[in-house]
């Protein structure tokens, strides 16, 4: 009988954002759980950029913007299939998630144009030299921007090349969310090894169960030709049976974990409370329930504050809404915050809000709650799998929200009560259990 224990599983991991590229939670979870995977087993990590201190030593990191261009390939010096026929059909526009621009039609009469109609295509240049055909290194300044789609080819071409390299270096491909997709398809296609899909967000919860498109068909035909997928939650792993078509008995949840910051608190500069909006200014996220909230109870009472911390394409709109009805004394806008900052802020803050139309996980409301600070959060969060004692809304049921926001503010044994309950749970989650949850996968999947 054998009782020698199972080899280590040596990853290659395909990510996005990576500090310093870090958009939100899938930045944050892709480096919480990288880290505790690479304290755990061998991992190479491939990401657009890296930059980031206290990682294990033994794991592999490269950022494609510092290849030097000698590392580069040449010409064709291979074929892609996949990369290429994903890259035939990428859409014409060059910003991605133009849903999110648009306004609640209560407020359609101020928006303007903002997406215009894609130019007609340029005439095709000369044929390049050998030398030109030479990429550069990979630039990448934000997570989604401009030509988004095209970085994302020019990073799987990359990313493939690298991973033919040292294709005998690693057991399995673990691909984080659809930007990695056409990579890990092709890696999987060119050398035959498992492929492990982490889902932390789905084009179902970005733009609406009625979204389909380039991104959705890509996310469904790498869930199919994926050996295993993980979902953050329950919530997602239901969504991704229910609207890709995928068979439970591939799918498994695991939720995200919890950097360990000790909470403090910081004496705010005013004396009102303060009620958060934390994460992408975006439809998904519910952003302009949050300023209807602000309205109502700015209406009734003037001992609050609300904070939006983020960036996003509502950003703006939702500015000059709140400059107009004249409530910018009371409702602040921060724009993007570096980890110190965002912890700062939950510790002057006293209720935090998450009105997502659909949030596979919901990390900063989880962070919020191992700071003690209450929160509310939509009935379509996976966070309810792990804090179940939060208040839970309908998240375009504005009254409702504020119903709970009140209570927190006017009854100090409630709203101490709740900060327990809720810490306690935040606390049960790391990003040490979430590795060797994801490692135990791995296992049994090269072991089958």
């Amino acid at each position: 009988m054998n009782t020698n224990p199972p080899p280590q599983a040596r990853i290659l991991m395909l990510g996005w954002e990576f500090p310093p590229i870090v958009s939100g939670g899938l930045g944050l979870a892709s480096l919480g759980l990288s880290r505790a995977l690479a304290a755990r087993t061998p991992i190479s990590l491939i990401a657009p950029s890296i930059q980031v201190d206290n990682f294990p030593s033994g794991a592999r990191l490269t950022g494609l913007n510092q290849l030097e261009a000698a590392g580069l390939p040449r010409g064709q010096a291979e074929v892609f299939e996949f990369i290429a026929t994903a890259e035939q059909h990428i859409p014409r526009h060059t910003v991605y998630d133009t849903a999110q621009l648009a306004l609640p039609s209560k407020y359609v009469s101020r928006q303007q144009k903002m997406m215009p109609e894609a130019p007609a295509a340029p005439a095709a240049p000369p044929p390049a030299t050998e030398a030109e055909q030479q990429p550069p290194p990979f630039a990448l300044k934000e997570a989604y921007g401009q030509g988004l789609f095209q970085q994302v080819i020019a990073y799987s071409k990359l990313a493939a090349h690298l991973a033919l390299q040292q294709s005998n270096d690693f057991d399995l491909i673990y691909a984080h969310d659809w930007l990695t997709f056409v990579a890990a398809i092709e890696i999987k296609r060119q050398t035959g090894k498992p492929l492990v899909l982490h889902l932390h967000s789905l084009e179902y919860d970005r733009n609406g169960p009625h979204s389909r498109g380039w991104v959705f068909e890509l996310e469904q035909q790498a869930m199919r030709e994926a050996d295993l997928i993980i979902a953050v939650s329950s919530y997602t792993a239901q969504l991704i049976q229910n609207h890709y078509g995928i068979a439970a008995e591939k799918i498994e949840a695991i939720h995200n974990g919890l950097d360990e910051v000790a909470p403090y608190r910081l004496k705010k500069g005013f004396p009102e409370k303060l009620v958060l909006f934390l994460g992408r200014i975006a439809e998904q996220k519910g952003p302009w329930s949050f300023f209807e909230l602000g309205m109502q109870l700015l209406a009734r009472r003037q001992d609050v504050r609300f904070v939006m911390a983020g960036e996003g394409a509502l950003k703006i709109p939702i500015m000059e809404e709140v400059a107009r009805r004249r409530m910018g004394d009371r409702f602040h806008f921060t724009g993007f915050l570096q980890r110190k900052q965002v912890y700062d802020l939950l510790a002057m803050s006293d209720v935090l809000v998450m009105p997502s139309r659909s949030e596979p996980f919901g990390l900063a409301a989880l962070e919020a709650a191992a700071f003690g600070v209450p929160v509310v959060i939509s009935n379509y969060a996976g966070l309810a799998e792990v804090l179940p004692h939060a208040p839970r809304v309908e998240p375009t049921e504005v009254e409702q929200i504020a119903g709970h926001v009140q209570r927190l503010l006017d009854e100090p044994a409630y709203y101490r009560r709740l900060s327990q309950q809720l810490r306690q749970e935040a606390s049960r989650m790391s990003w040490e259990k979430a590795a060797e949850k994801v490692l135990a996968l791995f296992q049994n999947l090269l072991t089958r």
